[in-house]
């Protein structure tokens, strides 16, 4: 803030063009202050999220990731149908420092299931982000005892998936 400005005074003027606007105050002392700015802000750019979509059901793992790439948000989408393969995408992304920012989870999987990757993955010095995806509405609670970021029920409506992507981005 500039000291002995009076915004807002009758002499103000501002001059807009597609590269600058040029604000004119009038100081107490009646002399001018003029400032060049920017006639917009420069667009934000916000790293896009990596995301791994882990799902025993290859037809449930496409559709999730079908509506995972419609979201401009999304960057990288990886793929995992199980969770031995799922812990190995989080170690690679670590080891080349491109760790994933969020895991979509199914729960009910053969072996280890998607509740325990997520005590897992929770461990991890710089976890991902976790929403579960699944059938069973009966786990919703243990899945945010673990701190999930959203809880998703299939077959998964796309204004349910943008919501769960509003809540990663925003988390």
């Amino acid at each position: 803030m500039v000291s002995g400005v009076v915004p807002g005074d009758t002499d103000n003027s501002i001059k807009d063009s597609s590269v600058s606007v040029a604000v004119q105050f009038r100081d107490f002392h009646g002399g001018n202050i003029y400032i060049n700015a920017p006639a917009a802000l420069p667009a934000r750019t916000e790293r896009k999220l990596r995301v791994l979509v882990v799902d025993d059901q290859p037809r449930d793992l496409d559709e999730i990731a079908r509506l995972l790439s419609v979201d401009s948000r999304i960057g990288k989408i990886s793929r995992a149908a199980d969770a031995m393969a799922a812990i190995m995408h989080i170690n690679r992304g670590r080891d080349e420092n491109l760790p994933y920012d969020a895991a979509f989870l199914d729960i009910l999987m053969p072996g280890l299931n998607g509740m325990h990757l997520a005590k897992i993955l929770s461990a991890f010095r710089v976890p991902p982000r976790i929403v579960f995806v699944t059938t069973d509405e009966k786990h919703a609670v243990d899945a945010f005892e673990i701190e999930a970021v959203d809880y998703l029920l299939k077959p998964i409506r796309p204004t349910r998936m943008t919501a769960a992507v509003d809540k990663l981005v925003h988390h």
